[in-house]
Formats: structure tokens, C-alpha cells, sequence
């Protein structure tokens, strides 16, 4: 693994290197900037020494990290030399995979109740497929016993799903071996190899549902399928099973929301397994411990409950895990117990957990790409981690940031037209449904904004993320030097650093490949050259302590850097002056800190997504802005006196068009107010924040931001087009009234709407929004309630 791991670090520099040198973008998408950094990367001799050089490098070093797999494959893997491997077995995969008892039918009679609700609703007489969205099957086999004992069923039978199986033959020969049909099975397929030759494997699957078909044709029978993972075959395990209008029932258990959607596509209902109500996990609880009667016993519970997530196999497998040590459980020892649960669940030697390990590595091989990669970076934001003692704080961690981060690190992908919203949305909602994080903050639509860790799984996630060298920690302590990098190859790497004294880490090559540096603690100069960090792509530099505008000097040294947050750094208050030839940056956020301008060439970057802040959209800076930017050029524009209101009326070549903008949160328009007649120049932008500075707007400004917000959420839905989604305007208690002479035409798409500041009366555009608004705040505002009473209107 560490080989393969190896090369694909190799890949993604040479790709980079290529990028830059030759095409002059990074990632695809950038102009412009490659001669610039073969000019700085190469001498001007003959002799290559920047990237030409590099790409050879690297490029022989794939090719001899690839010979030493091959030859480790070939001593250790004797199939690699052309013997085939050994098959495994169902009952080898029942004796790795399979365990008893998940998690007893007590507190789960509600569930049981829905679930047998479901499978006895329909038209009578058709056939019903049933899918139960959770890794743990006790649910279905209540159901399955409580459907078969009450309704006669001529034939019944429980099938599990294998993940070795790709055509579902298995599946089809194990239903009718669980029906009976062995003999029959073994002399029909025995007949059809003599006769079918090369047609032989499709043939087979033929035969066997041809069997399956013929036997239940005229019989009412039920049929529970575990742990399906895949949909590639089911069309053809559905053409097996007759609708003959006997009332037949298919139960299918999943932990894929994609297998759910597919396979009960007109067929039936999806029954999604929730957390047990207080009172059944208080009961399957005391059917598993006895408590002492001298001891507060509804506290101990609750302890237990909150730190299991009411989930009814960990109450289960807790349970199970207290009684085997023969022990009176007072409230210290069910504090230990819930502190070290996450230790408990990975020591392999404590059988009772055995239930529970099982579903969590079979969810966690379960998950796509990019809902992997999304737990595994909450590695990141374990604060007060503590392995040896196994103890680990709650940190509740914002969803739409993590996105960012990981679309900048190009961790995970999305297509065109997906939004971070959408994204995050598909990644959170299968973690949660797999029970590994905790939603915290829901939007009225259902949209994550805040979550936390399952309280059992910060030592799972640490574990899985050191197996794959995820992310690399160092805490530099008061006296301590030199902290040496152990690793060769370090992509990830988390900085802390508590020492107001000078440090350093590692040498050149060991900083080389890292794609993600998040420092925290105290700013340092040596530790903040950010020169060696050749394929830096995201830069966490917040809430650090005693950082100043010197510390960002060798920040836009990195060509592909795409996420930069110097967040809650009050101290900073300038952005270095080349930040503007970051052509590779999508994120910039400077919330919390006092940078109060951002230049119009900021703005400008080709592939900047998103902006945060508190800031001036200035024209004009004389200390920050390098020579010919496109800045100084429209500074040079207005100093021949050509009125400025043409520059913005789009009456010139400002080639704001070119934006790639979707996020502008925080400009202040008091100051420089003619900006705001740019916003529905910006193609993508779906989200403004408008802030009021010192003093409040005059009445040409509040005009201009009216006209402004009229064409920007008016503007069609098209390629390259997007009207506004969500809007803020934040005056701190100025007044808002102007915003009553705002008209929009119907249809809008505004879905988020917040104000502060105050009104005398309830805009009249507010009204109009009912189709499309999900989200309404209203801040110092001083309405009344008659005000406030028209709101009953919206339908949202």
C-alpha cells in the first residue's frame, strides 16, 4: 500500500508540474501563469533545474516504485504468475463477516410495527419489495418472522447477499437451495454445461431463474435479501420472482441510500432505521444490566444511551460488554466505560463489541469515494485528541467549509452542475445514515450546516486515517527546537505550534508533497516559509497567536495554492501585494481580522469561488497593487476624468464579466458604494452579504443597490448564469426602509433572506418570495406584531 500510495503522490506532482511548465494552468483551468514560473523555476543555461527537470525525476521514480510492487507481488502472491487464486467460499465469508445476536427485537417493537405496516400495505394482491436502509439486519429478521407467523406463506426463505458475487448467481442458487430445490438445481445445471459451451456463465444465470420462476409460479411465498450492495443485477433477481397475485413480499436490507432508491422504484417503500426513543433504549437497556439499587439509576441510563447515540446494537453490545465483567457498576465506572467506548471498540480482544465492529468496517467499506474522504478530513478538527488515554472532546465541525477545503485539495469531485450545497447534502446524508456523524444545525430545507463525530467513532476514524497516512501531527512544545518529520511523503500535515521561542521542522523534501497545512498556535516566521511547501494547495492559518501581515510574505509564493483562511487573525489587517496573481485560488476568507480592502484584481482572479470577509472593494492603492494589474489600469482610466459612473454603468471594457464569483460575502458599500452596480455583471453569483460601515448609504447609493439586487434576482437560470440565492443586508440598527421600494417580478429563486437593521413596516418584496423562500431572519428590526403577522402568508 505505502508503494501504490507513493505513486499516486508521484502522479498528482507530475500532472501539477506538467500543468504549470507547459500548458501554463494548474488543474486545468488556469492562464497565464506558467511562463512566470518557468522563468522563476528554470535558469536561463542550458541546464534544466526547475519543473522539466523535476518531471523526469519523478517520473523515473514511478517506474521503480511500480518494478518493486511487481516484484513484491510476485514473491508473496503466487497468482500474479499466472496460478489462479483460491475461491473464497460462502461459508469462509460467514466465518469472518457473519456474527449472532446483532441486537435483540426488545426496544425495537415500534419499528417492528412500521415495518410489518409496510409490508402489508398495497393493492392486496401484488408483489411488494420492501427496503430497510441500515447494515443491521435484526430489524428485518423481526419483521420476517412476525410477517411469516401471521400470514400464510407457502414458501419462505433468508439469502445473503455476497460482495464477491457479479452477476447474482450466488444469490439465485443460494434462494433455491434455501427453498429446497438442491437436487433439481444440480441435475438441470448439469444437463445445460453439456450443451451450452461458450454461452456457458450466461446460461447458467438463465437456467437458474428459469428454476427459481417455474417453482414459485403458483406459490405465495416471502423472501428476505441481506446486505445487498449493489443494483447491477437486480432487474435480472426481480425477473426470477413471479407477480403472481398472491400477495408476495421481498425484503431487502442495505446500507446503500443508492440500492434503496433503485430497487424500490415503483415496487414499494424505503424504511430508513432511526435511533430508539428514549423509553425502548431506557428498556432494551435494563434487559441487559442490572444496576445497584443504592445508585441513581435513570442518570447511569442516560449516560450510557447519549454515548451509544440510542443506536440499538451499540446499547446491545454495551450491554454485553458490562455484564461479562462481573462487576457492580456504580457512576465511576459507567463514566470509564462511556469515556473509553471508542478504545473498547477497537481492542480485538473484547467479544462483546464483535456485533458492532462488524457493521462499522462493513459500513465504512460501503461508503463512495467522497463520503470517505469527508470523514476521514474531520481528522483534522479533533481538538484535545488524546490517543493513549482514549479521550476525545465533541467538536462540532461546519459543513459547507469542509466542502470547500476538500474540493479545493481535490479530495473529492463533482460534476458541473452540482453545487457545494448539493455535494455536501449527498456526503452528509450517507455519513449520517451510516450513524458516523451526528447532524447539530439543520436548515428548514434539510440541509447539514453543523455536525459532529458519533461519540464511538474518533478512534475509528483516527485508526483508519493513520492506516492510510491521512493526515500527519506535530505539536511544537515550549523549549523543544527541531521537531524532525519521521515521513518521507507527507500530504496532510497539522502544525501546532506552543512555543513563542524559534522552531523548525524536517528539511526541504520533507515538506515537498504536502497539499494541506493547517497551523495552529503561535505565528513564527520560520515556521510560516511557506517556500518549501512546493504543491501546497490549502492553507488553514486561523486564530493564530500574535500573527502579523509579515507572517503571509512567502503565502502567494505557491503557484496551485486554492484555499487560503487567515481567519480570526486580528493582527493582519493587509493582504500581501502579489495576492492578486494567485491565479489558482478559489477560497479566500479574512473574516475576523482587520483587512478592511480587497483590491478589484482580487475579484478578478480567474477561478476565485469564494469571498469572506469585513472589506472595501478598492479601484486604486498605490502601496499594494504591482505595476500594469488591471487595476492600476482603471485607476489610470479615472485619472483622465472620465466619469467613474461610466466605468461601472458597463460602458467601457471592465472585464468584470470574466468572474468566476459564486460567494461575496462582506463588502462594505458605504465607502466605495459604486460596486454594488456591478453585481449582475457577475455571472455565477448566488450569494451577497452587504455590509454598512461608519456611515449609512445616501440616497443615489441605496437607489444603485436597488436597481442592483432588482437585475441580479431577476436573472434567468443558463450555462455560465445564476440569479441570487441567498442574500444578507446587515446595517447594525441603520434604517432599511428604502428596501420597501425594491419590485420584483415573479418567478424568484431567493431562498435565504436576512436583514438587519430597522424597518417601520415589512417590505413589500418579501411577500412575493413565498414560492421560493426557506429561510427569514429578521434582525433588530423594531417591527411589531402586526408586522410580523403577515409572515403567516408565506408558504415555506
Amino acid at each position: 500500500m505505502n508503494n501504490l500510495r507513493c505513486i499516486k503522490i508521484r502522479i498528482e506532482d507530475v500532472m501539477e508540474l506538467y500543468d504549470l511548465e507547459f500548458t501554463g494552468q494548474t488543474g486545468g483551468h488556469f492562464e497565464g501563469i506558467g511562463a512566470r514560473v518557468a522563468e522563476k523555476l528554470v535558469d536561463k543555461g542550458k541546464r534544466v533545474v526547475g519543473p522539466g527537470r523535476k518531471i523526469r525525476s519523478y517520473l523515473k521514480e514511478i517506474e521503480n516504485l511500480s518494478d518493486s510492487a511487481k516484484k513484491r507481488a510476485d514473491a508473496f502472491l503466487p497468482f500474479s504468475r499466472g496460478q489462479q487464486p483460491c475461491q473464497t467460499t460462502r461459508k469462509d465469508e460467514e466465518k469472518y463477516f457473519c456474527h449472532d445476536n446483532e441486537a435483540e427485537p426488545i426496544g425495537l417493537d415500534a419499528p417492528r410495527k412500521e415495518l410489518v405496516r409496510m409490508l402489508s400495505m398495497s393493492s392486496a394482491t401484488l408483489l411488494r419489495v420492501v427496503a430497510i436502509a441500515s447494515p443491521d439486519s435484526e430489524l428485518a429478521r423481526a419483521a420476517y418472522e412476525n410477517v411469516q407467523s401471521k400470514e400464510e406463506f407457502t414458501c419462505k426463505v433468508w439469502v445473503t447477499a455476497s460482495s464477491n458475487d457479479d452477476d447474482g448467481k450466488r444469490l439465485l442458487k443460494d434462494m433455491i437451495d434455501g427453498l429446497g430445490q438442491q437436487k433439481q438445481r444440480k441435475r438441470l445445471l448439469k444437463d445445460m454445461i453439456d450443451r451450452l459451451g461458450q454461452q456457458r456463465q450466461r446460461g447458467k444465470f438463465i437456467r437458474l431463474a428459469q428454476i427459481l420462476r417455474d417453482f414459485l409460479k403458483n406459490k405465495r411465498y416471502i423472501i428476505v435479501i441481506d446486505g445487498l450492495e449493489t443494483t447491477g443485477y437486480w432487474n435480472n433477481v426481480l425477473s426470477a420472482c413471479p407477480d403472481n397475485n398472491k400477495s408476495n413480499r421481498i425484503i431487502v436490507t442495505t446500507a446503500s441510500n443508492r440500492v434503496t432508491n433503485t430497487i424500490c422504484q415503483g415496487n414499494g417503500p424505503v424504511y430508513k432505521m432511526r435511533p430508539l426513543d428514549k423509553n425502548s433504549a431506557k428498556h432494551l437497556l435494563g434487559k441487559k444490566v442490572m444496576f445497584p439499587r443504592n445508585v441513581d439509576r435513570d442518570r447511569l441510563m442516560t449516560m450510557i444511551l447519549e454515548t451509544c447515540e440510542f443506536l440499538p446494537l451499540a446499547i446491545s453490545n454495551m450491554g454485553d460488554y458490562m455484564r461479562s465483567l462481573n462487576k457492580t457498576w456504580d457512576y465511576d465506572e459507567c463514566e470509564k466505560a462511556c469515556t473509553d467506548i471508542g478504545s473498547l471498540l477497537d481492542n480485538n480482544e473484547i467479544e462483546a463489541f464483535r456485533g458492532m465492529k462488524h457493521v462499522v468496517n462493513r459500513s465504512y467499506t460501503r461508503l463512495s469515494v467522497n463520503a470517505k474522504a469527508c470523514l476521514l478530513s474531520v481528522n483534522i478538527y479533533f481538538k484535545n485528541l488524546v490517543i493513549e488515554n482514549h479521550v476525545i472532546n465533541d467538536h462540532v465541525i461546519k459543513g459547507k467549509p469542509l466542502i470547500r477545503r476538500l474540493l479545493a485539495e481535490r479530495l473529492i469531485s463533482s460534476s458541473p452542475s452540482s453545487s457545494v450545497d448539493g455535494l455536501a447534502n449527498e456526503c452528509f446524508t450517507e455519513l449520517i445514515e451510516q450513524n458516523f456523524i451526528v447532524p447539530v444545525e439543520v436548515s428548514i430545507s434539510g440541509q447539514v450546516k453543523r455536525f459532529r463525530v458519533n461519540r464511538m467513532m474518533p478512534l475509528f476514524i483516527h485508526d483508519k486515517g493513520h492506516q492510510e497516512n491521512y493526515v500527519t501531527r506535530i505539536d511544537i512544545r515550549p523549549g523543544q527546537d527541531v521537531e524532525p518529520l519521521s515521513q518521507a511523503d507527507i500530504t496532510r500535515l497539522y502544525l501546532k505550534n506552543s512555543s513563542s521561542e524559534s522552531a523548525r521542522i524536517g528539511g526541504k523534501a520533507s515538506t515537498t508533497h504536502v497539499r494541506l497545512l493547517t497551523y495552529h498556535g503561535e505565528a513564527s516566521k520560520v515556521l510560516m516559509d511557506f517556500n518549501n511547501y512546493m504543491f501546497l494547495r490549502v492553507l488553514i492559518l486561523e486564530n493564530c497567536g500574535n500573527m502579523k501581515n509579515e507572517h503571509l510574505h512567502t503565502v502567494c509564493s505557491r503557484p496551485v495554492l486554492r484555499y487560503l483562511s487567515i481567519r480570526g487573525n486580528q493582527d493582519v489587517t493587509m493582504l500581501p501585494a502579489n495576492i492578486v496573481n494567485m491565479r489558482s485560488l478559489e477560497t479566500l476568507d479574512t473574516r475576523d481580522t482587520k483587512v478592511n480592502k480587497i483590491p478589484m484584481d482580487v475579484i478578478l482572479l480567474p477561478v476565485l469561488l469564494h469571498l469572506f470577509g469585513k472589506f472595501q472593494i478598492i479601484l486604486k492603492n498605490k502601496i499594494m497593487f504591482p505595476k500594469n494589474s488591471k487595476v492600476q489600469k482603471v485607476a489610470k482610466f479615472i485619472s483622465n476624468e472620465n466619469p467613474l459612473s461610466n466605468l461601472f454603468e458597463g460602458k467601457n471594457d471592465f472585464p468584470i464579466e470574466s468572474s468566476k464569483l459564486q460567494t461575496l460575502a462582506g463588502f462594505l458599500i458605504d465607502e466605495v458604494p459604486y460596486f454594488v452596480t456591478l453585481l449582475p455583471r457577475i455571472p455565477m453569483l448566488s450569494k451577497v452579504r452587504i455590509l454598512c460601515g461608519q456611515t449609512a448609504p445616501n440616497e443615489m447609493v441605496t437607489k444603485d443597490l436597488l436597481k442592483s439586487l432588482k437585475s441580479c434576482l431577476k436573472k434567468e437560470v443558463k450555462d455560465g448564469n445564476s440569479p441570487l440565492h441567498s442574500l444578507t443586508i446587515d446595517f447594525h440598527g441603520r434604517p432599511l426602509n428604502f428596501l420597501d421600494n425594491l419590485e420584483i417580478e415573479p418567478p424568484c429563486l431567493l431562498r435565504s433572506l436576512k436583514l438587519c437593521g430597522k424597518l417601520t413596516r415589512l417590505p413589500r418584496f418579501i411577500l412575493p418570495l413565498s414560492d421560493s423562500l426557506e429561510e427569514l431572519c429578521l434582525s433588530e428590526t423594531n417591527l411589531g406584531g402586526r408586522d410580523l403577522l403577515e409572515l403567516r402568508h408565506l408558504k415555506k
